[in-house]
């Protein structure tokens, strides 16, 4: 049974990096809602740090200046500038929606009675603290909300083999040695004659042996990974490669 990077992550008590890039491999409808709020994020900084560095201009044109009222009509050009940058901006829409428009507050989708933070039923999710939002959603998905029940289970896992001596794995290295290689090469002659010995009298030459070979080489992946799970009860090959044997 293939597990995913987020538990692999878990048992090497790397859990503490996962985030939002993560949440696809728990639950790929969230990721893509939450992309796009993160992508309003990410558009929004990108704004505040244009808007940050036309001020820090107006203001060093204005100290150049000596009289008030060019520093009176500074301020209100600083002013103006930042008020560009609002939730009423169509680039901080989402699908047409302002994000307060949105009803969400800070619970975890589809568990109302978990609160992200102290309040959160009543604290609603703004563009100002979207960012906060994400992040925190992430975080108890992946986290906080299953804590309980990995560490209990890397706590067994560890008893029976020392976690310390996977550490030298990364975690899609990990899914390798646990489920075998995932390749999608198609089998050809040459690699099936390489990676198969025969036995009980059979041999490369044996016409038995030749006509599996002509079945096989015309294999496509799904039926590839159905002749491993009958001839070895797993539908990956183990890391290392192909090695069948007939007896």
């Amino acid at each position: 049974m293939p597990f995913s990077v987020v538990f692999y992550k878990w048992i090497l008590g790397q859990e503490e990096t996962l985030n939002l890039e993560n949440l696809i491999h728990v639950d790929a409808d969230l990721y893509e809602q939450f992309k796009k709020l993160q992508t309003i994020v990410n558009i929004r900084n990108r704004l505040m740090i244009q808007c940050d560095a036309s001020n820090q201009q107006i203001l060093n044109r204005s100290n150049n200046k000596k009289n008030c009222k060019s520093k009176d009509d500074s301020q209100t050009e600083i002013l103006a500038n930042t008020n560009l940058v609002d939730e009423n901006d169509e680039r901080l829409l989402l699908d047409g929606c302002k994000i307060s428009d949105l009803s969400l507050v800070f619970t975890l989708p589809g568990h109302p009675n978990i609160e992200l933070r102290k309040g959160g039923k009543d604290c609603l999710v703004t563009i100002e603290n979207l960012d906060q939002y994400i992040n925190l959603v992430a975080y108890w998905t992946l986290v906080e909300g299953v804590r309980r029940q990995l560490e209990s289970f890397r706590d067994g896992f560890n008893s029976i083999f020392p976690i310390q001596h996977l550490k030298c794995f990364y975690p899609d290295e990990l899914h390798q040695v646990f489920c075998g290689s995932g390749s999608t090469e198609l089998w050809d002659l040459k690699v099936l004659l390489e990676s198969t010995r025969c036995d009980h009298g059979y041999n490369l030459n044996s016409r038995a042996v030749k006509w599996l070979f002509e079945i096989m080489i015309n294999f496509e992946i799904d039926e590839q990974r159905a002749f491993l799970q009958f001839v070895t009860g797993s539908p990956r090959l183990p890391v290392g490669g192909k090695s069948i044997e007939y007896f």
